[in-house]
């Protein structure tokens, strides 16, 4: 979790490969788990560096259930 402006955000953070130049890293975020639910804007890119991605919820934790994802693919 991450916190900001008082409130909670649910938050997720992977290690990225900096020598894997052929990957894209797509932060995707959802308010269930239905496959056409996740959105590229659910998710609000908080760092983005060769070594690191952080990405968290744009809407605060409230009573409605929030979940992250990251997308990996390669580059076309």
């Amino acid at each position: 979790m991450a916190s900001g402006a008082g409130q909670q955000y649910l938050q997720l953070t992977i290690p990225k490969n900096p020598a894997a130049t052929d990957v894209i890293y797509t932060g995707q975020g959802s308010t269930d788990l239905a496959p056409a639910s996740w959105s590229s804007t659910g998710g609000t890119i908080v760092q983005n560096t060769a070594t690191l991605l952080r990405i968290r919820t744009t809407q605060p934790l409230t009573s409605v259930r929030q979940y992250l994802r990251v997308l990996v693919s390669l580059v076309p």
